[in-house]
């Protein structure tokens, strides 16, 4: 049985044992074949010589910094201002009963996939998603501290809760740290905040997620997941081609995050005539070397079977494997990898509300996000089931408003649509991969709901939800589209009322909160910022034309 040394705030250290069911003993009484023990550790001492044993470095921490146990430890809970022993106890112990494990959306998984492995295969052998088998809990009291933090800290502190670190399985907090500071390099982002936030209006606080590489929300996840799926391969001999499906801005962003990783090759189809000129541009000018870019005379929709498809073909993969050894993964938000680091953002979203005093402690926010794939509306429901105070998430469709039809009807339908080009191309889908996780966590994780679900819509282009789990969503859930028309206005309508020049996305965004909000008693919006307005000039040169700038505010990054 595993043993926990404890070190940090080690008064807990006999109440834990007794929680855990483990016998307590102090370091200086450990021997060999010491096994099922709290070990308190006094005083700073060599670790490694403890870790010999085996089990995890668990640090309490309080205020103040320990600089031997930040280098050391493989587990970290805070001790807050006030908190009393039963407390840390009880959180220490379900840090330590988290697992670290995934399964699929359709069944599969179990011992056997953890975060690293899930991170190299990408999408599940029975074609689902792969789902973490615990969600960590985060408190006001985390809230509280992370408001203070940089965007750095915050996802050390996020993302750590959500690796359940295991040595050699998995990637350590030390190492975590220092893939976190890479990714988010000032020298890699525009704004010294990475994630500033813009109060455009009274309760509507825009989360800018474009000063990142290639300007849109996708780098916040692929500056980061490269490392991870680095990581993930150091000791395999095949090679590995990320293959992706872009609607824009998922392209360049794995372009640019895997060009500075070595030995792996990256292959982007695209619809060549449904992303803007500049994603287009930014993807063709990465072609070479270890990058192919393909464009395909179809929609996006095709592009994302296709890549499906061929993740599922045992007998292809095979081949490839046996003719060029190579294997596939996935840079998509299907791979749980890219997913995570989005979580980051809305939580660090809501911490930089509280630190500006624009919130209390505990208060609740709406979150807004316009959407295609589903991933980044997901990764703000993730937030939720860790414990973050949203009332609502409103999800924003352009003309292609399937989901704003899910989520209104129940009923997802596929059916009698063709996908529009539209002006804001990244939500162009119909298909939306993230929505099967979705309905895993609506359904308390029941495969067998997900598989049929999944099953109806792939052969009759449509599932209806049952009557108790469409209930479940909309006491979370609400939906709006914009048209075209509808677009360009709320563009050249926030430009000429807040000085504040929109994308084409977050317009569509910003048009469906108006919506929203009046409909509802208005509390305090986070509104996702995806991408820069200057990656769809077409647009914004069409509303631009009509105004007459007097004032010009775009960011409160670095100008």
């Amino acid at each position: 049985m595993t043993n926990v040394f404890l070190v940090g705030y080690t008064k807990v250290a006999e109440g834990l044992a007794k929680k855990l069911g483990k016998q307590y003993v102090k370091h200086t009484a450990v021997k060999k074949g010491l096994a099922d023990a709290v070990v308190e550790v006094e005083g700073e001492i060599d670790l490694t010589t403890l870790k010999e044993y085996g089990g995890p470095v668990v640090y309490v921490a309080g205020c103040e910094v320990n600089v031997t146990y930040e280098q050391t430890y493989d587990v970290k809970v805070m001790r807050w201002e006030g908190e009393g022993d039963a407390s840390v106890e009880d959180r220490v112990a379900k840090r330590l009963s988290f697992s670290r494990w995934f399964r699929s959306t359709r069944g599969a998984g179990g011992e056997g996939h953890d975060f690293l492995s899930v991170v190299r295969k990408g999408i599940a052998a029975d074609g689902g998603l792969f789902m973490p088998q615990s969600i960590p809990s985060f408190t006001s009291s985390d809230f509280e501290y992370l408001s203070g933090l940089s965007y750095v800290n915050t996802a050390q502190h996020v993302l750590e809760s959500f690796i359940q670190y295991s040595p050699g399985l998995t990637i350590s907090p030390q190492e975590l740290k220092e893939l976190i500071a890479k990714a988010y390099s000032p020298e890699r982002w525009e704004a010294s905040s990475v994630c500033p936030i813009t109060n455009v209006e009274d309760n509507v606080h825009v989360l800018e997620l474009f000063h990142g590489p290639t300007a849109a929300f996708k780098d916040f996840a692929l500056q980061l997941f490269p490392k991870f799926f680095t990581k993930s391969v150091t000791n395999e001999k095949s090679q590995y081609v990320i293959l992706a499906a872009t609607s824009g801005d998922t392209g360049v962003a794995a372009i640019s995050g895997f060009m500075q990783e070595q030995g792996i090759a990256v292959m982007v189809l695209y619809p060549k005539d449904g992303v803007s000129a500049v994603q287009k541009a930014q993807m063709l000018a990465c072609e070479g070397g270890n990058v192919r870019v393909l464009g395909v005379d179809a929609d996006f929709d095709f592009c994302q079977t296709s890549v499906k498809q061929i993740f599922n073909d045992g007998e292809y993969k095979a081949t490839l494997l046996k003719g060029a050894n190579s294997v596939l993964s996935s840079a998509n938000s299907i791979n749980w990898g890219r997913l995570l680091p989005q979580i980051v953002y809305y939580i660090y979203g809501y911490c930089q509300l509280l630190g500006k005093k624009v919130i209390k402690v505990g208060d609740k926010v709406d979150v807004v996000v316009p959407t295609g794939n589903f991933g980044n509306i997901l990764s703000a429901y993730f937030a939720k089931a860790a414990g973050l105070p949203v009332r609502r998430f409103v999800c924003a469709s352009n003309e292609n408003n399937v989901l704003t039809d899910f989520i209104t009807t129940g009923v997802y339908d596929t059916r009698s649509r063709g996908l529009k080009l539209t002006a804001s191309p990244s939500i162009d889908i119909l298909k939306s991969s993230n929505v099967e996780r979705f309905l895993f966590l609506l359904c308390d994780g029941d495969t067998e709901v997900v598989k049929g679900l999944m099953a109806d819509l792939d052969s009759k282009g449509f599932f209806e939800l049952p009557q108790e789990l469409f209930a479940k969503l909309q006491e979370d859930f609400t939906a709006g589209f914009c048209t075209e028309a509808e677009c360009l206005a709320t563009i050249k309508a926030v430009q000429e009322g807040n000085s504040y020049l929109l994308d084409t996305h977050t317009a569509v965004a910003y048009k469906v909160m108006n919506d929203y909000k009046k409909k509802t008693d208005v509390i305090p919006i986070l509104l996702a910022s995806t991408a820069s307005f200057a990656k769809f000039p077409d647009a914004v040169k069409e509303v631009c034309s009509l105004l007459q700038f007097t004032r010009f505010r775009v960011s409160t990054g670095r100008q």
